[in-house]
């Protein structure tokens, strides 16, 4: 599920503190970073920086509290639309949090940064999806930092979230695209008016691993580390764990002393492997029922670990980064699909000038994945230029019957153009390419059946022996499915009987249902005329 937006009715102004009252208990696990990167905090779904290299962000240079802090870099960030946008940026959030809806709370963190600048706090959770699947208004504090360390905080009520799912947020973007990192560290989470800062727990709990995903092959040894901390060194602490599966059967479960040499200290921790499966570790340490969670999973080794396989079923889109790769192939994905490599808005911002993503590529390729890039043109993300001769050029205002003939012409001669640069450009590196993504929404299908056929025509002057999918619509009215839409004739039989099957290889479409009365149809049409379809977009991957 994709989180969504802040739910915070701001009820006093940022503050920057010298210090504050008592201590309160703080609900963010790791809060310091004391216990490594990857307990308690993630990445932002679809922002840097990536998670699987967050180990080189911890900074024992400097902190507010403890030994370390974390050190963020803004990336640098590309979006080529009509006009190329450079951005710095970076987002980070807390794991879930369980709060109470009405009540009042208080967000507070150390920060600097190399260079003044203005960062964005906040609490988010879910809207009430039975009424707006959009994010909802929300309150979100925007603090400037400074060059040193200062406490910032603000005090909000929070409105209602599902379930009382809540988790903190801190992001930057910038036009400004000079290098910078940002620092944070000593984050509290508490409930009333701000207090002191204390970690969550009196010796906090954390895991290293280093598998990518945290995926063991049933063959090989499974262990992790156990990292502990506290405020307090030269302790002598006892710690318990119990080891559940999906269903919340336990496993096992033991326990042992640890002496704290110092602040930190780690231990060796062996997972048992019962058998295949996803399962989670849960250790808390002596007073302190509040547990720390580990998530691992035991599969077989694929198959095709270090080969590229085409007749796999597993597929993702995502970036092109090789610790992506190397956790795909981990958990046996032999497919990457990007809407990215191949979106015309920012391959060609401006006709005949090109910015391929190369590097990204190369890594996929590298990385023993097939790729599929999708040659797509989504009307919000241009180009302009191009855009300006479909049907209906205007965003956002559907599609029109009536195609001027001249500016038809130019289009499909710009679409075939780009179509060729792209498949010419990636020959030798990519096989695979979908033409087209849902256009029947900016499209009849009559129409988009002479542009997909324009693009087959070039993507194969280009490279003889790619394979294209094209894109439809998957839904096909039928009896079976109790609607024959009469009023909307189903769109991929009339794009089929006007382009023929011999410019489709593969049929692709975007099946976000089960429901057999939309299956069977399609399948059907594909049996007619001997084609493969290709699911390429579906739930919540």
């Amino acid at each position: 599920m994709i989180r969504a937006a802040v739910f915070l009715c701001a009820m006093g102004l940022l503050v920057v503190l010298s210090g504050a009252r008592g201590i309160a208990e703080n609900l963010i696990e790791n809060s310091s970073f004391e216990a490594g990167t990857g307990h308690g905090w993630g990445v932002s779904f679809g922002t840097w920086p990536s998670r699987l290299k967050w180990t080189s962000y911890l900074d024992r240079a400097t902190a507010a509290h403890g030994k370390y802090s974390l050190c963020i870099p803004a990336t640098r960030w590309e979006y080529r639309g009509a006009v190329v946008t450079r951005k710095n940026r970076f987002s980070i959030e807390t794991k879930y949090l369980q709060l109470k809806s009405g009540d009042e709370y208080t967000l507070s963190l150390y920060m600097k940064a190399t260079k003044p600048l203005t960062v964005r706090l906040a609490v988010m959770g879910h809207p009430d999806e039975a009424k707006s699947s959009a994010d909802v208004a929300a309150a979100r504090q925007l603090i400037n930092t400074d060059t040193r360390w200062k406490r910032y905080h603000f005090t909000a009520t929070l409105n209602p979230s599902p379930e009382g799912l809540y988790y903190v947020k801190i992001y930057y973007e910038s036009d400004d695209v000079e290098p910078v990192s940002v620092w944070v560290d000593a984050v509290q989470l508490e409930e009333g008016g701000l207090t002191d800062y204390a970690p969550r727990r009196p010796v906090e709990v954390g895991f290293v691993c280093d598998k990518p995903g945290n995926i063991f092959f049933e063959e090989e040894p499974a262990s992790v580390t156990l990292r502990f901390w506290s405020s307090k060194p030269d302790v002598t602490t006892s710690f318990s764990y119990v080891i559940e599966n999906l269903t919340g059967n336990t496993l096992a479960k033991s326990g042992a002393k640890m002496e704290l040499l110092g602040e930190a200290s780690d231990a060796s921790f062996i997972l048992p492997k019962p058998k295949r499966g996803v399962y989670r570790v849960l250790v808390t340490t002596h007073g302190d029922d509040r547990p720390a969670e580990f998530i691992y999973s035991v599969i077989p080794r694929p198959r095709h670990l270090n080969e590229r396989y085409e007749a796999g079923l597993l597929g993702t889109d995502t970036h092109g980064l090789p610790e992506n790769m190397e956790l795909l192939k981990r958990a046996g994905y032999t497919w990457v699909i990007s809407k990215f490599w191949g979106r015309w808005g920012r391959v060609e911002p401006e006709k005949g000038k090109f910015r391929f993503d190369d590097a990204e590529v190369n890594a996929a390729v590298a990385g023993k994945m097939n790729v599929l890039i999708h040659i797509i043109w989504p009307e919000w993300n241009g180009p302009n230029w191009a855009i300006a001769n479909t049907p209906h050029p205007e965003v956002g205002k559907g599609r029109r019957r009536e195609w001027d003939p001249a500016r038809k012409k130019r289009f499909l001669k710009d679409v075939s153009d780009f179509t060729y640069a792209v498949v010419k450009h990636y020959r030798g590196r990519v096989k695979y390419y979908e033409l087209g993504n849902e256009q029947y929404f900016n499209f009849y299908p009559e129409q988009f059946a002479e542009v997909a056929a324009a693009m087959y025509r070039a993507a194969k002057r280009a490279d003889p022996d790619c394979i294209c999918v094209v894109n439809t619509d998957y839904r096909i009215y039928t009896p079976l499915a109790g609607d024959d839409k009469k009023d909307r004739p189903s769109f991929f039989p009339i794009q089929l009987k006007t382009s023929g099957p011999d410019v489709i290889d593969v049929v692709g479409a975007h099946f976000y249902t089960s429901e057999r009365c939309w299956h069977v149809p399609w399948g059907g049409h594909l049996r007619k005329i001997g084609k493969r379809g290709w699911n390429t977009e579906t739930g919540g991957t």
